[in-house]
């Protein structure tokens, strides 16, 4: 039953759901359009860690419940899946993303946005796979969603998301020339759309590709290319990766002015966003970059702002150590030296066992992805075996019907003709006549129409109708009948037959289909592949 929108609002207002202020409730029409909103709201929501992201997504989900809410229930576990990713939550993350999709794939008859769902979940648990080392499984997801794209209506976004999954997985594989050939693909569609927002990411992992293949000067041309369309978005969050991949071209130049002025640069807009995670980085290589130009000084400060402040970085701060003992050699101060060497060994131990953890986890996140992979085969292969013999019985149940549909066709064409002779005079022919017509009216299924055949064919081939050209409309309803039996595979005497007509009266109507549905093939081959 339908949810009024009046009810589900006042149920919103009780979640206490932690969405922007500016959104106003009462300004939408459906239910999907107002789940909608809200769930996008709750994900991009730039002010919300992802913990009460989640949290939200959770809660809303909860009003999803029910036939009519099933887009806004796949949606919201697409979502959910990708913040549960990020959480690093991943058994969770493919519970949710394969949910989603599943559920996406039950009503594209109904909802062509449902198709751009599927590709989403399909994406995220591509990269899943691809950050665990399991490409082949990445791979697979990524062609379950190319065998979809068709159908959408509109397939840019789809695409993008598709093709950027598919080079990630062929970079990881060392495939670079496979990586690039999917990559400069979106890149023609975006760059010909002028959709910078798009254009930045998929220019970094072009860039990533040409760095890998030691082609710097490609490499160099691309990132001056993202900074012109960023300053056309004003955008910053990209700025820091692009500026550090252009500083690492004018090293490799041997360029360290330049080099230095765009670490510095990437650094300072770092410490606004405050990304902690990036500044450590960014504070070695301006010190490395100093440590070449024989600037020590500089350098040892960058060295000790890494150590003094970014205690959790271990890597970083045993570089920093390391770096720090080669600067105390060149000034021959052996005691720093001896002293920072040893920092730096018990650095190095420690690395090695947050190593040791860290490999630990993604191994347990690798078999709980495995087994969660495993589990849906399974349940798909049960439920594939299911929707088999569902769709057998339907089918003897419309070979049923087809055959008691032509023996109604057949005997009301006989009531027709005794009526007609019935109006003979004769009074004894006449009440002969009559319990004839009456004998063969009870050996008439009542129960059995063509409504009923379409309605079932329909269950078997929810898009049949859609995929013909749209132009179902435009056909009658005998043509509709004729077009449903040469889709199961009745020949042209076996539908005269049902609908006793003449075989030429067929042929008739299957001309005047193959017009109206603008189909320049043989119209059985047509038909039996939608």
């Amino acid at each position: 039953m339908k949810i009024n929108l009046n009810t589900i609002t006042n149920s919103i207002k009780k979640l206490d759901l932690p969405i922007s202020k500016d959104v106003n409730l009462k300004s939408f029409k459906t239910n999907d359009e107002l789940f909608y909103h809200l769930h996008i709201n709750l994900f991009e929501n730039n002010k919300l860690n992802h913990i009460d992201r989640l949290e939200g997504l959770n809660r809303l989900r909860t009003l999803t419940k029910g036939n009519d809410n099933i887009f806004s229930r796949a949606h919201n576990l697409t979502l959910a899946g990708k913040v549960e990713q990020e959480l690093g939550n991943i058994k969770n993350a493919i519970k949710k993303s394969t949910d989603a999709y599943q559920l996406f794939e039950s009503i594209y008859h109904k909802n062509k946005l449902a198709v751009n769902g599927s590709i989403f979940a399909y994406s995220t648990l591509s990269n899943i796979y691809s950050n665990l080392n399991l490409n082949n499984i990445a791979l697979e997801y990524l062609y379950k969603g190319q065998k979809i794209l068709h159908l959408c209506e509109s397939n840019y976004i789809p695409t993008i998301r598709i093709n950027l999954n598919l080079s990630i997985c062929y970079q990881s594989l060392k495939k670079y020339k496979k990586s690039l050939k999917y990559l400069n693909e979106i890149y023609q569609l975006s760059s010909e759309k002028k959709d910078y927002p798009t254009l930045i990411p998929i220019i970094i992992n072009l860039s990533a590709n040409y760095f890998a293949t030691k082609n710097y000067d490609k490499c160099f041309t691309l990132c001056k290319t993202a900074l012109k369309y960023l300053d056309k978005i004003n955008d910053v969050n990209y700025k820091p990766t692009i500026l550090n991949d252009l500083a690492i071209c004018y090293e490799k130049k041997a360029d360290y002015k330049k080099a230095l002025l765009l670490y510095e640069e990437a650094l300072n807009i770092n410490i606004k966003l405050s990304a902690i995670n990036k500044i450590p980085d960014g504070l070695i290589k301006i010190a490395n970059i100093n440590f070449i130009k024989k600037d020590y000084k500089e350098a040892i400060k960058h060295y000790k702002n890494v150590i003094n402040n970014y205690k959790q970085f271990t890597d970083q701060i045993m570089i920093a150590y390391l770096e720090l003992y080669k600067i105390m050699e060149i000034k021959k101060d052996i005691k720093t030296a001896f002293k920072y060497h040893k920092l730096y060994t018990e650095a190095l131990e420690k690395s090695i066992k947050e190593k040791e953890l860290f490999y630990n986890n993604e191994n347990q996140n690798t078999v709980l992805s495995l087994e969660a992979y495993i589990d849906n085969i399974e349940k798909e292969k049960e439920n594939s075996k299911l929707k088999l013999e569902l769709n057998h019985k339907k089918r003897e149940l419309v070979t049923k019907n087809i055959k008691t549909l032509s023996e109604n066709n057949f005997l009301t064409s006989i009531i027709n003709k005794l009526k007609e002779v019935s109006l003979n005079n004769d009074s004894n022919i006449r009440k002969d006549i009559n319990n004839t017509i009456k004998l063969i009216n009870n050996r008439l299924d009542d129960t059995v129409d063509w409504k009923h055949f379409l309605n079932i064919f329909d269950e078997l081939n929810p898009e049949f109708f859609d995929k013909l050209n749209g132009n179902k409309d435009k056909l009658t309803e005998l043509e509709i009948r004729v077009c449903a039996m040469i889709k199961f595979g009745f020949n042209t005497r076996e539908i005269a037959s049902i609908l006793s007509i003449t075989t030429r009266g067929v042929e008739q109507h299957r001309y005047r289909i193959k017009k109206k549905v603008k189909c320049s093939e043989n119209l059985s081959n047509y038909l039996l592949k939608l």
